[in-house]
Order: structure tokens, then sequence, then C-alpha cells
């Protein structure tokens, strides 16, 4: 379950009025390979642990159908009209978990 706002630029809140195409992603990297300290908590060990794992590779999952990610493939659109609540629930079906090649 996710919550998406629409952004201009990525910076500004909205966007104008018109029919948008929407694009879901969602990524997971293996979390085995996440650092095991804090880099604002362990700046050293933290430097340390990035130091000696420069050639190990983090595995990447996508979480959500790959037909939702591009924009020849995804069916989702919203029509944003001036003055209205623009909403749109969209269910994208269960977790994947395929590996992002």
């Amino acid at each position: 379950t996710g919550v998406a706002k629409i952004m201009t630029g990525g910076s500004y809140e909205g966007v104008p009025a018109g029919k948008y195409k929407i694009l879901i992603t969602k990524r997971e990297t293996d979390p085995s390979k996440y650092p095991p300290v804090d880099p604002e908590k362990d700046p050293k060990g933290y430097a340390d642990y990035m130091a000696n794992s420069k050639n190990e590779k983090l595995n990447t999952y996508e979480l959500v159908d790959l037909k939702y990610s591009t924009m020849k493939s995804s069916p989702e659109e919203i029509e944003v009209v001036d003055g209205q609540e623009n909403t749109k629930t969209i269910e994208v079906g269960p977790a994947i978990h395929t590996l992002k090649k």
C-alpha cells in the first residue's frame, strides 16, 4: 500500500489540468546487504564497511509488475481537473519479487 502525489519538476505539488500517464515502480535492495552501521552515529565504521564492500553486488528486486514502469506499457492514466480533488486508487496486484537486471 502506498500514497503518491503528483509533483511538477519534482519540487512543486500539483500539476496543470490535463491527462497524465501514471508510472509505478517500487524496488527493494537485499536487506542482508544493508550496512550494519549507522553512518550518522558511526561515520568511521560506515566508511570502513563501504570501503570493504565496494566489489559486492547488491541485488535489487522489482516489487511491482513491470507493466506499470514504462509509458508504453502502463495502463494507468489520470485526468486532472481544475477545482476538483483529483484522486485515483490503483490496484497493482500482489507484490512480485523479480531481480532487477
